[in-house]
């Protein structure tokens, strides 16, 4: 195994509080140790252009690359997959077949077309192409690169987080938060509130950053960019990743203790060995 996939793998967790469903769901948290095996294969494959993508849209400090990866993370399963629930290109279960794909999970709003206005018509135009609706076997072959070439899953991830209009305001939703670049919720300096939550392995402690937070909102679900917590898919999970990716990319982290004091471990906390 080669030094850079050595360090790529570190950025999974040893071990995860996993929150199915949304924030505020009734359905209880597990406690469970992501595998490594699918994870080495995908880094040795797409390592190269994940970090070219960081570059070209300014995830170029630790803190910006740790709230990316504690999102990535969890959208592709602990990096398990680049298709959504490790679908096949002609599922058509999800979305009429256009689930998330790529290291952020690219997906189409609402299950429709509609108007071509959604997350893949806009990358595709990002690229200077020009799709058409309804979509053809062209539109079809461009969707599936997302999940399968190294390039595209990597870089609709990049420009996904950095891109404009997220969310915006409207004239019948003046409170909707205007949500631009990740990056500008990422460059804000915020506590690791210890939190704790009861798993299938009993009560486990986690930690609540409310910047990291502003940018999961903003991946996951814009319109809750802000709240605290947002109530959005995967909160606890990326949130435990983050702290992972923290301890591992940066040089100095503080953790809230049970008593307010300051720690600059994790509870709960195991660092990934690879060798």
């Amino acid at each position: 195994m080669v030094k850079q996939e050595r360090e790529m793998l570190q950025l999974i967790p040893s071990f995860v509080i996993r929150k199915p469903g949304s924030h505020n769901s009734t359905h209880p948290a597990v406690w469970e140790q992501p595998s490594l095996g699918f994870a080495a294969s995908l880094f040795d494959r797409f390592g190269v252009d994940l970090n070219n993508s960081m570059r070209k849209f300014k995830l170029d400090i630790p803190i910006r690359r740790a709230c990316f990866i504690g999102n990535a993370t969890q959208e592709t399963g602990w990096l398990h997959y680049l298709t959504e629930g490790n679908r096949s290109d002609d599922a058509t279960d999800l979305h009429n077949g256009w689930f998330g794909r790529g290291f952020l999970q690219l997906t189409n709003p609402n299950g429709n077309m509609g108007n071509g206005n959604n997350n893949y018509y806009k990358y595709f135009r990002f690229l200077g192409r020009n799709p058409t609706l309804p979509p053809g076997s062209r539109e079809l072959l461009w969707r599936n690169e997302i999940g399968r070439n190294a390039f595209h899953a990597s870089h609709s991830a990049g420009a996904y987080w950095i891109w404009s209009n997220k969310s915006t305001l409207t004239e019948h939703n003046l409170s909707r938060p205007q949500v631009d670049t990740a990056n500008q919720y990422a460059d804000l300096t915020a506590i690791n509130e210890r939190r704790t939550i009861n798993t299938n392995a009993g009560i486990k402690v986690w930690y609540y950053n409310q910047s990291f937070a502003n940018c999961a909102a903003a991946v996951n679900y814009p319109g809750a960019t802000g709240q605290n917590p947002p109530n959005m898919n995967g909160l606890v999970d990326r949130s435990t990743s983050f702290s992972n990716a923290l301890v591992v990319l940066t040089d100095i982290t503080l953790f809230k203790g049970p008593s307010q004091e300051d720690l600059f471990w994790p509870e709960n906390f195991q660092r990934r060995s690879v060798v």
